[in-house]
């Protein structure tokens, strides 16, 4: 009988502990979850350098790790419900941020796109038509990707749950051992 509290509390903190949800190319790969973007910009000069100083208003301390892919190659998103507008790319070195390059930028007035990394740091997620709001539409060629900032990898929700119960069933036993 002592049990059944526990027994009750389990399912019901298991409802507010959940996985992620990660997005499936063609061959049944995760790639994450839809990266931020974060900014677009123009460079005269295709260099990490200036791409970086592109993007200094927004605050960002980016630091070139040498990691520069000059073709990428593009994968669907498979989900039904997200249409056929997510694409995802591989990355090299798991970045924090990168930057696509694109090469008809000079058309529209952009030629470089800031993302953030935010869940598979080994994959890019993007959306093409977030892109169409600063006018790249159709005309983005991807030159090159240039990564910046490795990441850390934060514990998913899970780990903090089980950690949360841990300290559940230790404060539990103090409060049973001074009763």
């Amino acid at each position: 009988m002592k049990l059944l509290p526990g027994i009750i509390a389990l399912p019901l903190f298991s409802l507010f502990v959940g996985s992620a949800h990660a997005y499936l190319i063609s061959d049944g790969s995760e790639v994450g979850q839809l990266d931020t973007f974060l900014g677009s910009g123009l460079t005269k000069n295709s260099n990490p350098e200036t791409e970086i100083a592109e993007f200094d208003s927004l605050g960002l301390s980016l630091e070139y790790q040498g990691n520069k892919t000059e073709s990428v190659e593009l994968h669907a998103v498979v989900d039904d419900a997200l249409g056929e507008d997510f694409w995802a790319f591989s990355l090299s070195s798991g970045p924090g941020y990168y930057i696509i390059k694109n090469a008809n930028g000079k058309k529209t007035g952009k030629n470089v796109l800031l993302f953030e990394n935010n869940s598979s740091y080994d994959w890019a997620v993007v959306r093409w038509s977030d892109l169409e709001e600063i006018q790249v539409g159709d005309d983005l060629v991807v030159s090159h990707v240039t990564e910046f900032n490795s990441i850390i990898e934060v514990p998913e929700p899970a780990t903090f749950g089980m950690l949360a119960l841990g300290v559940a069933g230790l404060l539990g036993a103090r409060r049973k051992r001074t009763a």
